[in-house]
């Protein structure tokens, strides 16, 4: 498969406090004689010295790419067009916080028929959601938060029941700080997001003529893994071997042995149900060296 992609930018300041940035990116799928123009731009407004209005907007494709994808040369590239708002605030150096949220609207997503097996580009599908980002360095001390909370569905085929995305996480909070002394940097992330979406199992259906019992699945992504979350610590020390900076470090994951559910599996005929669990701690230690 070739693809040919152009890309083209421009910016431009209509006075001192509007700033606009625009391009248009081009992409051919010579494969399937698919071509997607994607157009994308900014306007970012100052309302204050230290409060900044975004508003962007723009077009994106997903050609198809995984192996059972790649088979079929008569799917077209999956299209998006997103549109996020948003406020940026810089009360001083070394502070910034910025809110935002955004809407994006998908179609042509790839499908596989339920009753043939065969691909196609069918689906269409929603995001919303809201970010919140803030950010702190003074001296030593390095520390950001991130939230985000979205919410994704989509239709498979016209006609069908609106589901959840197979990765949708609603909830996602990542905390991070961190303190540089000399040499050494101590630091420390807490992460905690949505469990994954699954489909349950209701019941099961023997088969006496195979000797096997077949699934009957309810509502799809009806249920959700448990929330995860951990706590992570890192320490690092640099130092140079003649032209090469190296750092030694030490990093362990999971500090506090929160052996989260993934997902779940069943016996063989479906009446029994267990964790798969994840990794209870993860150390490790490392050297690096950078030119």
């Amino acid at each position: 498969t070739k693809n040919f992609a152009a890309w083209t930018a421009l910016a431009g300041t209509l006075d001192s406090r509007i700033r606009v940035t625009g391009g248009l990116r081009v992409d051919a799928f010579t494969r399937t004689g698919d071509v997607a123009v994607q157009p994308r731009g900014e306007v970012a407004i100052k309302l204050q010295p230290k409060l900044t209005a975004k508003v962007s907007a723009g077009a994106y494709s997903r050609p198809p790419e995984h192996q059972t994808e790649l088979l079929d040369d008569t799917l077209k590239a999956e299209r998006s067009t997103q549109l996020i708002g948003g406020l940026v605030y810089e009360p001083t150096d070394g502070i910034r916080l910025q809110g935002s949220g955004y809407y994006t609207d998908r179609s042509r997503l790839i499908t596989r028929d339920s009753m043939t097996g065969a691909l196609g580009n069918h689906g269409r599908g929603t995001t919303v959601g809201g970010e919140l980002l803030a950010t702190l360095k003074t001296g030593p001390w390095f520390a950001w938060l991130a939230y985000s909370y979205s919410h994704s569905t989509r239709i498979d085929t016209p006609g069908t029941e609106r589901r959840l995305f197979d990765f949708d996480q609603p909830h996602n909070l990542n905390v991070a700080v961190s303190y540089r002394m000399k040499r050494w940097q101590i630091g420390a992330r807490f992460r905690a997001h949505s469990g994954l979406p699954s489909t349950p199992v209701e019941t099961s259906i023997f088969d006496s003529d195979a000797n096997v019992y077949f699934p009957a699945f309810g509502e799809v992504n009806s249920t959700r893994a448990p929330l995860h979350h951990q706590l992570d610590l890192r320490i690092d020390r640099s130092f140079r071997w003649g032209p090469v900076k190296m750092t030694k470090f030490l990093d362990v994951q999971n500090v506090y042995l929160n052996d989260t559910v993934v997902g779940y599996f069943y016996n063989f005929d479906y009446t029994q149900r267990a964790a798969f669990r994840s990794l209870p701690i993860l150390p490790t230690a490392g050297l690096r060296g950078e030119f």
